[in-house]
Parts: C-alpha cells; structure tokens; sequence
C-alpha cells in the first residue's frame, strides 16, 4: 500500500518555500543603486581629509566609492549618500540622499589615484 500523504507533504513544503521566498525583498533603500560599468575599481574605498593631531582629530572628511555608490561623511556622521561614475576620466558625483548639516553638491571633476592619494578636482584625500 502507497501513501498519499509523502507526495502531499512535499507539495506544501515546496509551496512553503516558494512562498518564502516571494516574500523576500530587498530592505528599504532610500537610494537607488547602480551596476554601472564605467566605474573605477580603484576608487572603491574610502578616502579621507582631515586634520588630526596625534590622537586629537579635529575633523575629518571621509569620502566612500563602493561600485557606483557613494557617501559622504564628516566626523563619523552620515552627511549624504548618492551615485557616481567614472566615465572618460571624469569623477561625477549625484547626491541623491541628504541626513546632515553638511552638504556637498553634485560634483564633476576629473580625478586620479596616485598611490594611495585620490586627487579630485581640487581636493586631495588619502585611503583610509
């Protein structure tokens, strides 16, 4: 004698799992992220200006590239959030996102990495 019951068992697991996996999304994102492929893997980290004296830090901006996404930090605090891309050697930033007081506006420079220092327009920052 067969039992039913195997096959109905295995039928409402996969559906289980189906719909598990329905429901599953993303988290809430505020910012639209991007696959861009016009952008610099050597850019990907983050960079810092700043002053800091000995293990007093005064300020510090930080600046983070990771594939196409981009933050905007000061002193430890999220300022902005946005995109960018690398294309024909232009670095350009699109803030899509503002959390602080401090703003950097959309920004388009050309860019290079010498080593582990990331000259941009007129800013020079180091890799943290």
């Amino acid at each position: 004698m067969t039992s039913t019951r195997q096959p109905y068992g295995f039928l409402v697991l996969s559906l289980s799992f189906a719909l598990v996996l329905l429901g599953c999304e993303d988290g809430p994102t505020d910012v639209e992220m991007t696959d861009d492929i016009r952008v610099d893997q050597a850019l990907t980290g983050a960079w810092v200006d700043g002053i800091q004296s000995g293990s007093v830090k005064i300020y510090i901006n930080e600046l983070r590239f990771n594939n196409g996404r981009f933050e905007y930090w000061w002193d430890d605090d999220l300022q902005q959030r946005g995109v960018y891309d690398t294309q024909d050697g232009i670095l350009t930033v699109t803030i899509q996102n503002n959390y602080g007081l401090r703003r950097l506006g959309d920004y388009s420079r050309p860019y290079s990495i010498a080593g582990s220092t990331l000259t941009w327009g007129g800013l020079q920052l180091t890799r943290k």
